[in-house]
């Protein structure tokens, strides 16, 4: 069933950008680098041009001495970018980071994730931090390392920033956390139910990726997810992040904490064919006067011919 091929174009313009990453193109402050040339810090600017290959290479950024106590490298983009998520391009030693920061257009620091450096993994890893605002620009990102948690050379080969499509500014988003209950799945893990679970992963890619939510069988008619969320209040909308075969979803429901349901969008039969390719299918009402407990999606996989993938759904909040 599931053949996947995946092509990754890279490019450098004015704007570089792969699957609508946005690159580091400056330096702004820095702890230490090996060299000037080789493992230098500017190795970090731009798309990856060592990943997804894994070791000690010096197309990448190294600091000057393996195991210190701290480092850190703080970096620039193109313009300000309204973003979900930094990601770090590591290629060898993953990962050392204690604390990432990204500045606003007002020059102030927003601290988007601390945590206890581990050793991920001895392979090339692209390690992302969701933010959990989109009311301000993002102008820098800083990072944060304790490398003698993680023992040898840490080295990263590029530091991205996700631009945020879907959300408004002042309005705040909440991604599923729960499975309540499902018509179907593909498998126990591979496009399971649980895989729209948290912020997007595969979006803006298209295709058949295994991180996204499948129904057991294709072409079927009804299917349907249910999920609740880290909040229970009103709500002025709904994101669902369709990434293979969209325009299935025939209908959206909301339950109230009393166990009610209420429809806020139902498929009418004149909607527009939706391209063959990744969308945000966003659905905005008057903020609810009822608490939201659960959000149900209702497709009808036989409008839409082959698998119908979601990737993330997420209730929007003012």
């Amino acid at each position: 069933m599931k053949l996947k091929v995946f092509l990754l174009i890279l490019f450098a313009t004015s704007l570089i950008t792969v699957l609508g990453d946005i690159f580091a193109d400056r330096v702004i402050s820095f702890s230490s680098q090996y060299d000037e040339d080789s493992w230098s810090v500017k190795k970090l600017l731009g798309p990856p041009d060592v990943y997804p290959e894994y070791g000690d290479n010096e197309n990448a950024w190294a600091p000057k001495q393996p195991d210190s106590c701290f480092e850190y490298v703080e970096v620039g983009f193109p313009h300000p970018v309204r973003a979900r998520a930094v990601r770090i391009w590591w290629t060898y030693n993953p990962s050392p980071v204690w604390r990432v920061l990204v500045r606003d257009e007002k020059g102030l620091y927003h601290l988007i994730w601390e945590g206890e450096p581990r050793k991920l993994k001895d392979d090339a890893f692209i390690q992302e931090f969701q933010l959990e605002r989109f009311d301000y620009l993002v102008v820098t990102v800083r990072i944060e390392m304790i490398p003698a948690k993680v023992q040898g050379w840490n080295e990263i080969d590029a530091i991205s920033l996700v631009p945020y499509e879907g959300v408004k500014p002042k309005e705040k988003i909440y991604w599923a956390s729960r499975v309540i209950d499902y018509s179907s799945e593909y498998s126990p893990v591979r496009w399971s139910a649980e895989q729209v679970l948290g912020p997007p992963d595969v979006y803006p890619e298209y295709g058949d990726v295994d991180k996204a939510w499948a129904p057991s069988a294709k072409d079927k008619g009804e299917e349907y997810i249910e999920v609740s969320f880290p909040y229970e209040g009103p709500v002025c909308g709904i994101v669902v992040y369709e990434t293979y075969n969209p325009g299935a979803i025939v209908k959206v429901l909301l339950k109230d904490v009393k166990g009610r349901y209420h429809a806020v969008w139902e498929r009418s039969g004149g909607e527009k064919v939706a391209e063959e390719k990744s969308r945000i299918f966003r659905i905005t009402f008057p903020l609810t006067d009822f608490s939201v407990s659960s959000v149900k999606v209702v497709l009808d996989t036989s409008l839409v011919p082959g698998w119908n993938e979601i990737d993330a759904i997420g209730i929007i909040v003012k």
